[in-house]
């Protein structure tokens, strides 16, 4: 039985930032049009792309009414384009897929139920990631059965990686005045522990949900996205405080050595280098 809110089928928002996507925008955008048992709108933010992207998604939303497309004056990157969506967003709930990656099949629909039969703000299914053609479920959103419950009751999503396998309520998000930092990198995490912290039930399920492409990333970090990197981690000590810590201790635990291989490949002056590790030492 189809789930109604307020005498209605209730809509999802997806939110798809664009930046020099086109070898993969089409598969994409079909992943996503092609959610069956679901009302949908797709926000398109075209982030100045240099390559085709422009024109491959003004193809489509001329196909399909469902797709909106929202053009940046300047390139601002992949958070504060996801920020235009939100605002942009007529939906009950929002989900973030990346231009390069794929919504599984059905995903929104088994999400929305979800949401419904738990009165969940926030909704996760699982990820697998994609290499050479081979999909591999990630261990950090395996899980067995379905788990329902606060942030604190939850050590499954302790490490707030992953928003996109998200679908959340934008009721939340707007009563909340949740939207993404503007960092170069860590954006994404403190964007979902602010989610997770607001949330009053989540909903954790074992079913895939989304599919996220891997790539090798060439080129040294530098010191700009460095910093970013570790205002996250502060960010997400401040607000893993209290009766959350257990959250933190999770948290740092996992981090630790990514941040550390960060630095060790950043490309960093001695002086910004002593400033970083300074900084990470005292988390």
């Amino acid at each position: 039985m189809p789930f109604v809110l307020n005498g209605r089928r209730p809509c999802v928002s997806v939110v798809v930032p664009i930046y020099n996507a086109a070898p993969h925008l089409e598969d994409c955008l079909a992943s996503v049009l092609n959610q069956s048992g679901v009302d949908l709108e797709v926000i398109c933010i075209d982030d100045c792309s240099g390559d085709r992207s422009a024109e491959i998604v003004g193809e489509i939303a001329q196909a399909d009414p469902r797709v909106r497309v929202i053009r940046n004056r300047v390139n601002v990157g992949s958070a504060v384009s996801r920020n235009t969506g939100i605002a942009a967003a007529r939906g009950d709930y929002v989900q973030f897929t990346d231009a390069d990656d794929l919504l599984a099949a059905g995903a929104l629909r088994i999400l929305l139920d979800a949401a419904a039969a738990h009165g969940a703000d926030a909704v996760r299914g699982a990820l697998e990631t994609l290499r050479n053609g081979v999909n591999q479920a990630h261990p950090l959103t395996r899980t067995t059965g379905v788990r329902v419950g606060s942030l604190l009751t939850l050590p499954q999503v302790w490490v707030p990686w992953f928003h996109t396998c998200f679908l959340i309520s934008r009721r939340l998000l707007l009563e909340r005045h949740i939207v993404y930092p503007d960092l170069r990198r860590g954006a994404d995490p403190v964007f979902l522990a602010r989610v997770l912290i607001a949330a009053r039930r989540i909903c954790i399920l074992p079913s895939h949900a989304y599919t996220y492409r891997l790539h090798e990333h060439g080129g040294q970090p530098g010191a700009q996205t460095a910093r970013d990197y570790l205002v996250h981690v502060e960010t997400i000590k401040e607000l893993y405080c209290g009766e959350l810590a257990r959250c933190w201790d999770a948290y740092r635990a996992f981090m630790g050595e990514d941040v550390a291989c960060l630095l060790a490949r950043a490309a960093l002056t001695p002086a910004e280098l002593e400033e970083l590790q300074n900084r990470l030492s005292r988390l």
